[in-house]
C-alpha cells in the first residue's frame, strides 16, 4: 500500500489544530505570526 503524501493545506491545518489544542486562547488566523509559521 502506497504512502499518500498530505498536501501544504492538510499538514498547515494539522499544525493549527494541534496548536489550538495546547492553547484555546491561540490566535491562529490567516494574519497571525502561527499561521505564517505553520
Amino acid at each position: 500500500m502506497p504512502f499518500i503524501t498530505p498536501t501544504f493545506e492538510d499538514i498547515r491545518s494539522d499544525i493549527l489544530r494541534d496548536i489550538k489544542n495546547l492553547n484555546t486562547d491561540a490566535d491562529i488566523g490567516v494574519d497571525s505570526d502561527l499561521y505564517i509559521r505553520a
